[in-house]
């Protein structure tokens, strides 16, 4: 290529440079704002952030105008989170310091970011030079930053640290997981969608809506670092997954029991009421109960049964035992502290695994019976412990609370069912 050839190359990317750097700006405004609209329930991990970070000599507080632990009391008593500024500098603290962990691992050489890498590019560039981008000197370090600032924007300053906290795992196997998700549920759409209906609805209903993939996407992270081998090849995963998760979100408002699809329309009408377009209202309303998807999708390979079939015995089993009904109180409590929370979100992803064993349990004993069906064949041969486990949830509903020591209780009597 001739200096000329190059100049001119250069001048034609310039908008596409100009616009590449836009979004990212873009990017973590919103990340800030969903920080911030976050930052009362999210403060105590916050805190434990900071600290996290000073015990790894990573960070000093009182050089970053951070607030100390006297402070911290003071926020806590008065209902205040970490301010705008504050959050500024715990997110880039974020990315510099999950930067450092990953670029240190083989995460980066994964075959699957190759895709990322060229759309780090611009367009002049990834059609004429493929090659060399695949070769470039600095690859890894491109697909670090690339994978961290998607990473810390979308799911939150925080994230990484809580899996890491929960489950033991490393900040590249949480890096892996989440791409793996972004990819079976088609994330990048869905938020390209959400947001471009900026200044055509109220951001408060676009934040409820980057809300509610987060909580997908947390659930769906948990989910992926409990069940998926270690050091998977993401793609090889994809392939597996996605195909599953189509068919069954095709059929998903069929699928539901009830209760869950009258909660799905009602949430679709209220987004739409809103004045988001009726097909992404839909799909949002449907982010709730596909966060138990790829326990509907392992059923079904495990028992060799259509997923249409499998979900819809698997949403009829939440529906029935009143399991769905207990997730959705736990998600009420408000934890006081970082061990309650960590309780609290070990239950529920326990009372997840009691649907998913109990609908196995169902197909087990199934023989020739087929779809709710099996499940009323199942219910007969349980009867007792099926009827003792109703009553509890309904004395739990009459008393109009539940705390940890009664989702302890029911986890026990759930556990119990599975043959």
């Amino acid at each position: 290529m001739t200096d000329k050839q190059r100049d001119r190359l250069l001048a034609d990317m310039t908008d596409d440079v100009a616009e590449h750097v836009l979004q990212d700006n873009y990017l973590q405004t919103q990340a800030l704002t969903t920080a911030k609209r976050q930052s009362i329930a999210n403060f105590n991990e916050q805190a434990r952030f900071m600290r996290e970070l000073e015990k790894q000599g990573r960070l000093n507080r009182a050089v970053e105008y951070l607030p100390d632990e006297e402070e911290l009391e003071d926020r806590v008593s008065k209902g205040l989170g970490l301010s705008r500024p504050e959050m500024c500098v715990l997110l880039a603290y974020a990315k510099m310091t999950l930067y450092e962990d990953i670029l240190k691992t083989d995460l980066p050489d994964d075959p699957f970011f190759e895709a990322w890498l060229r759309d780090y590019f611009p367009p002049q560039l990834r059609k004429k030079y493929a090659s060399y981008i695949s070769s470039h000197r600095l690859r890894r370090e491109i697909i670090t930053t690339v994978v961290v600032n998607s990473l810390v924007n979308r799911a939150g300053i925080t994230f990484v640290m809580q899996m890491v906290e929960e489950l033991g795992v490393s900040p590249d196997d949480v890096a892996r997981a989440y791409a793996l998700v972004v990819e079976v549920f088609d994330l990048q759409s869905l938020w390209a969608e959400i947001e471009a209906l900026d200044n055509k609805v109220d951001t408060e209903i676009q934040g409820q809506m980057i809300d509610a993939t987060q909580m997908l996407m947390r659930r769906a992270t948990l989910w992926c670092l409990r069940h998926l081998p270690a050091s998977y090849e993401i793609g090889g995963q994809i392939d597996e997954l996605a195909p599953s998760m189509r068919e069954l979100e095709e059929q998903l408002e069929k699928l539901l029991s009830e209760m869950g699809r009258k909660s799905f329309q009602d949430k679709a009408r209220y987004f739409t009421g809103m004045n988001v377009p009726e097909k992404l209202a839909r799909r949002v309303a449907s982010l709730a109960p596909l966060r138990s998807s790829l326990d509907v999708v392992q059923v079904g390979k495990i028992s060799n049964r259509p997923i249409g079939e499998v979900g819809g015995v698997y949403y009829a089993v939440g529906a029935n035992l009143y399991l769905d009904w207990l997730r959705f109180a736990a998600e009420g409590i408000e934890p006081e502290n970082h061990w309650e929370r960590l309780a609290v979100t070990a239950i529920i992803d326990d009372l997840y695994g009691q649907q998913r064993a109990l609908t196995n349990s169902v197909f087990s004993l199934a023989g020739k019976h087929k779809g709710l069906k099996a499940l009323e064949h199942w219910q007969e041969q349980n009867e007792s412990p099926v009827r003792r486990s109703q009553h509890l949830i309904e004395e739990f509903k009459a008393s109009g609370t539940v705390d940890i020591a009664k989702l302890a209780f029911a986890n026990r009597q759930f556990r119990s069912m599975i043959s």
